[in-house]
């Protein structure tokens, strides 16, 4: 409810509370038909119809503004998760780069080293002790 919603029905309620009031002091008096005639007549039922409308108001204010809300929640969801769909594409293509240059440098090693080691076999197939132990 808006303050100024909130005010009105507040200004309304508490003029068909005046009436009510009343109403209960002449019910403790004993006069249960003045009582009746106030609470029944045309300025307390306009009141309380007042009073009625200015809360539907009041709800209609605050299903406008809880639509907003939510449509504006709905529209941040929406851009959150586009950012992070292109951040997560980023680190992706990141890490496929990354990937690509570190076995652009690794693999020729690891040839070589593969290379080196099939020949140190080669050599150590007669039996011999390859190396070191040959002297």
């Amino acid at each position: 409810m808006t303050v100024k919603s909130f005010k009105i029905f507040r200004v309304s309620f508490s003029k068909y509370e005046e009436d009510s009031d009343r109403a209960i002091g002449l019910v403790a008096a004993g006069k249960v038909g003045d009582a009746l005639d106030i609470l029944q007549s045309e300025g307390t039922m306009s009141k309380v119809n007042n009073a009625i409308a200015s809360a539907y108001q009041a709800l209609d204010e605050n299903v406008k503004t809880g639509m907003e809300n939510a449509q504006n929640a709905a529209s941040v969801s929406t851009h959150a998760t586009w950012i992070n769909a292109a951040v997560t594409l980023f680190i992706v293509v990141l890490c496929a780069l990354i990937g690509a240059m570190l076995t652009r440098e690794i693999a020729p090693r690891i040839g070589r080293v593969m290379t080196a080691l099939e020949h140190l076999a080669e050599k150590g197939s007669d039996g011999a002790r390859p190396g070191i132990w040959n002297r």
